[in-house]
């Protein structure tokens, strides 16, 4: 009986703890930098994008510390490795506010990857 081949592993293997780490930072670094973003907010539309923001990627995190999170799929790697460059974008924003509006779209894209990272690598 041929033996079975283990199939290839994925080209950057993850762990839970690397998926849990780029969806903590997205909150972490939204929550630190709230202040300075807010201020910075011009209108009551980008507070309340702000606010709303900082919440889904609270939503995001409670529910990564909520599930187990570990899978190898190269769609859930390419996410987090997507979420991994908007998170060093808003980072890089946040320590140079020089637009609100391009920080809130980062910012708004960092999170919406965290949330679906959140529940498509939830075992």
């Amino acid at each position: 009986m041929p033996r079975k081949t283990a199939s290839a592993p994925a080209t950057h293997p993850q762990t839970q703890l690397d998926v849990f780490r780029s969806i903590e930072t997205n909150y972490w670094q939204l929550d630190d930098g709230f202040d300075i973003a807010y201020a910075a907010c011009k209108t009551a539309a980008q507070r309340k994008q702000l606010r709303d923001t900082l919440s889904a990627a609270e939503d995001a995190y409670w529910a990564a510390v909520a599930d187990a999170l570990a899978d190898n799929s190269t769609f859930v790697q390419q996410l987090r490795d997507d979420l991994d460059k908007k998170n060093a974008e808003v980072k890089h924003q946040l320590e140079n506010l020089k637009s609100i509006s391009a920080f809130l779209v980062a910012a708004t894209e960092a999170t919406r990857l965290a949330a679906a990272l959140a529940r498509l690598a939830a075992v």
